[in-house]
């Protein structure tokens, strides 16, 4: 008997899990599904004046019915929210108030780069092998003091990947307030931990309203103890302020490399123990700098693989060319350089005739040559180069 009593019990709530499952997989296709964002109580009405004795946990999933017409005061955030009325996947009803839930966001209103990724499924690992991925949002206003018209609009945008037992995982990757707003510039979603599973990394942008700065960073998410947790992340020009540098980022099969091309004044060049500079008008000193990280499969940290480093580039010369006392074609040459002998780069002269590099010959002769002498892939990147870039390469 207590064998038949256990074996129903088991039945029923198998059952159950995969009746949960399966509806909530059909609210994500229908665009009704909704994400509890903090732990909170389902309410009778739209107010707080009748709570439920129904708990729901953070990321729950509930359908969406409907939401007020108006927006209301929370007075302890000084924020205008809409209360949402919703069905438990359990079938219970009530609301609940808007900063606690994160309805869908329609396709058409979201970013192109975003669309392609509605409806797809991932492999995140831990119970997430195929996860179906959704957006939804937080949205109301927050209100400035003294005024009660065009308060600015606030709102928490995220990207949630439920699985087919009815559980979800969620990140924050937007939002906007009176003080300034987040956004996405790029995503993907790889296996950068090379386990099989995949990851996500993005690139963020970051903008202050009160000072107008701008910050971008690049993040890597992947699920850890059952949660989505960033294992890593850099302001990608927070090292660089007041210099022109070229950056880039090659993350490939657990390694991330970083390297930097920079433009800088003569005073601020590190190597100058190694070489001398010219002392010509508007040059600028060159440095390129490496750094290569490594996933620790081990620690489930990315730790360094090989230690910062700064050098002089390096490059070929590419045909027959003179090298001049000035940066001049009517110069005094001091030799004749013959492909492919090899050069270090020290300072580059952009001129709008013809741009020029300040170099130091294998043997030790200093001079000026046409940027033309080396490749069209090297010396282009050199024109123009006065706006700091980054390059994020995903493989």
């Amino acid at each position: 008997m207590k064998v038949k009593i256990f074996f129903y019990t088991f039945l029923m709530i198998w059952f159950s899990k995969n009746s949960f499952a399966s509806k909530s997989i059909e609210l994500i296709l229908q665009g009704k599904a909704a994400l509890v964002i903090n732990n909170t109580r389902l309410y009778e009405d739209s107010s707080y004046l009748k709570p439920t004795l129904l708990n729901l946990k953070e990321n729950d999933l509930v359908e969406w019915l409907s939401s007020t017409t108006n927006e209301y005061l929370d007075n302890a955030q000084n924020q205008l929210f809409k209360w949402h009325f919703v069905k438990t996947l359990s079938g219970k009803t009530g609301w609940i108030y808007g900063d606690e839930l994160a309805i869908p966001t329609p396709i058409l209103r979201l970013e192109s780069k975003l669309r392609p990724y509605v409806h797809q499924k991932k492999n995140l690992g831990a119970s997430f092998e195929s996860a179906i991925i959704w957006f939804g949002s937080i949205e109301g206003k927050d209100v400035k003091k003294g005024k009660s018209f065009f308060n600015p609009i606030y709102k928490e945008s995220y990207i949630v990947f439920s699985n087919d037992v009815g559980k979800s995982l969620a990140l924050n990757y937007a939002n906007a307030s009176e003080s300034g707003k987040s956004e996405l510039n790029q995503i993907w979603i790889s296996d950068f931990t090379k386990d099989g599973k995949e990851d996500i990394l993005w690139e963020k942008r970051i903008e202050s309203v009160d000072n107008h700065h701008v910050e971008r960073s690049l993040e890597i998410y992947s699920i850890l103890a059952g949660n989505l947790q960033k294992i890593w992340d850099e302001k990608l020009d927070e090292s660089l302020q007041n210099k022109i540098f070229n950056k880039k980022y090659l993350i490939k099969e657990g390694i991330i490399r970083i390297s930097t091309l920079e433009l800088m004044d003569n005073d601020q060049y590190s190597l100058s123990s190694k070489s001398k500079l010219s002392t010509y008008f508007n040059a600028k000193a060159i440095e390129s700098s490496t750094l290569s990280l490594k996933w620790n499969s081990q620690s489930k940290t990315i730790d360094t693989l090989y230690g910062f480093s700064k050098i002089a580039p390096k490059v070929d010369i590419i045909q027959l060319t003179q090298l001049l006392l000035s940066p001049s074609d009517n110069s005094t040459y001091i030799s004749i350089l013959n492909p492919p002998e090899k050069c270090t780069l020290l300072q580059f002269i952009e001129k709008p005739e013809k741009s020029w590099f300040y170099i130091r010959t294998n043997g030790g002769n200093y001079g000026f040559i046409p940027a033309n002498a080396l490749s069209a892939a090297y010396y282009q990147q050199f024109i123009g180069f006065n706006k700091n870039s980054i390059e994020i390469i995903v493989e």
